[in-house]
């Protein structure tokens, strides 16, 4: 290098950001080479695992009342629905944006950390070394 010395802007166990180099597990990036980065939102398909439960609703009707059915229909039937449902999470991504294209660098279900690696990466864009 030509004396500069490197400013720490972010690190945690995964991510380091600092002002010349973004490094992601074992994946290095060079700030200089990132032109933009941005907080990306991927949302998961909810709409299969509502299906499966109206349709499980329709299939363990046949034409009884809901009041007759035990627990047990209501437990062994809607519960592989209602558990695919409350397991699907949001996803966030650090997308970083180069002369070459668009990269995805970090994937994580924890918005404020992907949050900070994003805002940590423009400030070290702005005092590139």
């Amino acid at each position: 290098m030509s004396g500069t010395t490197e400013t720490t802007y972010y690190t945690n166990g995964k991510v380091t950001v600092t002002n010349a180099r973004l490094i992601v597990g074992d994946e290095t990036h060079a700030i200089s080479g990132i032109t933009s980065v941005k907080l990306g939102v991927k949302r998961p398909n909810r709409l299969l695992p509502i299906a499966l439960i109206l349709l499980e609703f329709f299939a363990i009707s046949r034409g009884e009342s809901y009041a007759s059915l035990s627990i047990v229909h209501w437990a062994v039937i809607l519960l592989p629905g209602i558990i695919w449902l409350s397991l699907q999470r949001t996803h966030y991504t650090v997308t970083l944006a180069s002369a070459s294209g668009e990269s995805r660098a970090l994937k994580s279900k924890v918005k404020p950390f992907v949050s900070e690696v994003v805002e940590a990466i423009n400030q070290a864009i702005v005092r590139r070394a």
